[in-house]
């Protein structure tokens, strides 16, 4: 407990006030603020028309003076009760998440400037427990390197770094389906009933808790654990498949009754279901594949021209520079003369696939049900992650700023468990464990 104890301060020091310098220090502090304006925004609204006005929507005060940036102001207004006149409702998110933070903030005793930081605080303690507990999960299952490794790639993390205290984002939830699924699948092959009921209230979190981003990414990490366990436990091609299919269909039916909630939020706000509806249809067009872009021209500009562009570009230009972003980079913590330790995602990549060779080529791996079981995790969790750039393209080849942290939902982290039982395994004098089923 006391190890655990000093690995939750080091990751909540760095995760509230990026201590050990991982990343650039505004990069740190603006990373993603027009985002969490949004709650602020709302938080704004509840506070002077109660907490289901605008259908409960996250959004924007105004008018913005012309002096300012409408992030800015959110913050503004907020701390200093400014009055505002217009709300601007974004439209796109089921918004549970900025209720969560309009409660909290009506039932603090502290002053508004106390209370931004004490939001950034509580993202980053729970995101910190969240990450702990899959520390945890890993080095029970895989041992103390593997869990030593997966820790260290959580803490040098740059991405996870600027993320984690955001009131937008929330990244620990993320990974509550994934604890669930997790705890679904570890004692045996589950019964079917349970399958549908366990990942229909997992995917049905993950919606209205988070919305939508990075929606294929979070359903594929759900089911990480059951490809682990369905490789070590020798469950079989036809029960795999089964609860595989049975998942995939009920995270489709959680998916579009939080479109109807979503929708019936529309509708109190605008007055019109319809509107919900096309919102919906339009913005799944707009990240993914749609084809017209006629709309975009008539109002030129930068921001028109990216969204012309994402939708005209291939899938191949924009997947590939995502295998060329930094994973790792030492030479802000350590001085620019480090630079030479900026690693590319696709250098993770290729250590998997390293890893994956040996796993099959070397006898002892290969008789070890957990290493094959790891394997298969570490692809499955490939295939989730590049997922979100290739289904939705638009918004990926837009959003290079911040897409980067799907690596890490969680492929990356299950590479260094992969490299971590690999070098335990090849370093111990002990005959690989053949494992079988329970």
């Amino acid at each position: 407990m006391l190890l655990y104890g000093i690995l939750f301060v080091l990751l909540t020091l760095s995760f509230v006030r990026n201590q050990w310098g991982i990343v650039e220090t505004e990069w740190f502090y603006k990373h993603q603020l027009y985002a969490e304006s949004l709650v602020f925004g709302r938080i704004v609204k509840a506070q002077h028309d109660g907490i289901f006005s605008s259908g409960m929507l996250p959004g924007w005060v105004g008018p913005v003076p012309e002096s300012e940036e409408v992030t800015y102001w959110q913050y503004e207004v907020y701390q200093r009760d400014l009055p505002f006149e217009t709300y601007e409702p974004y439209r796109s998110h089921p918004s549970l998440h900025t209720t969560s933070w309009v409660i909290l903030d009506a039932i603090s005793p502290l002053s508004k400037e106390r209370n931004t930081p004490v939001f950034h605080l509580i993202n980053g303690v729970m995101l910190a427990c969240t990450l702990l507990l899959f520390v945890w999960l890993v080095a029970r299952e895989l041992g103390r390197a593997a869990g030593i490794l997966v820790f260290l790639s959580i803490l040098f993390s740059p991405w996870i770094t600027v993320f984690s205290w955001n009131s937008w984002w929330v990244l620990w939830a993320y990974f509550v389906p994934f604890f669930l699924c997790w705890r679904l699948v570890c004692s045996g092959v589950p019964a079917m009933r349970r399958v549908a009921l366990v990942i229909f209230g997992a995917a049905l979190f993950k919606c209205l808790l988070t919305g939508y981003e990075y929606i294929t990414t979070a359903y594929g990490m759900m089911l990480v654990p059951m490809a682990y366990y369905a490789v070590k436990d020798r469950w079989g091609r036809g029960a795999w498949a089964k609860r595989v299919f049975t998942a995939a269909g009920v995270s489709i039916v959680a998916t579009l009754m939080s479109m109807m909630f979503l929708v019936t939020l529309n509708a109190a706000e605008s007055g019109s279901f319809r509107t919900g509806v096309d919102h919906i249809v339009e913005t799944v067009a707009r990240r993914a594949y749609s084809s017209n872009t006629a709309k975009y021209t008539n109002f030129p500009g930068p921001k028109a021209q990216k969204m012309i562009e994402s939708l005209e570009a291939s899938t191949w230009e924009t997947v590939v520079p995502y295998f060329g972003g930094v994973v790792y980079d030492f030479s802000e913590m350590l001085g620019p003369s480090f630079s030479w330790t900026k690693t590319p995602f696709g250098a993770v990549v290729l250590l998997a696939l390293a890893l994956t060779l040996a796993t099959f080529l070397i006898a002892r791996l290969r008789a070890d049900r957990r290493a094959v079981a790891l394997a298969a995790a570490v692809w499955w969790s490939f295939i989730a992650s590049i997922s979100w750039f290739v289904l939705f393209k638009a918004h990926s080849h837009v959003h290079y700023h911040i897409n980067y942290i799907v690596w890490h939902l969680p492929f990356v982290m299950f590479v260094f468990a992969q490299l971590g039982y690999f070098l335990q395994g090849m370093t111990s004098n002990r005959p690989a464990p053949v494992i079988t089923s329970p």
